[in-house]
């Protein structure tokens, strides 16, 4: 069971491609670096939510770029893998 703190956060694990790539959530860019980044909400009313994610790399010289959205509930633990295809 999650931490009292944590029951109304959504904590989101994000998978890149590039250490390099630039990723956003709900259009506010993360600053942290790496191939794998982690997100942790604000405090959330209990409810459904849509959080956005969007990340921008290069591969083999062109630019890529990425749009996800989640649904997700105030105590969650995500995986957002942007080395894989959209499922």
């Amino acid at each position: 069971m999650p931490p009292a703190e944590d029951a109304n956060r959504v904590t989101a694990v994000v998978r890149v491609p590039t250490p390099d790539a630039q990723l956003w959530v709900e259009g506010q860019e993360m600053n942290s670096g790496g191939a794998r980044r982690v997100f942790v909400s604000p405090p959330l009313e209990e409810g459904r939510y849509i959080y956005h994610f969007e990340a921008r790399w290069q591969e083999n010289g062109r630019p890529m770029d990425e749009k996800r959205q989640v649904s997700v509930h105030p105590g969650d633990r995500i995986t957002v893998d942007f080395t894989r295809p959209r499922s």
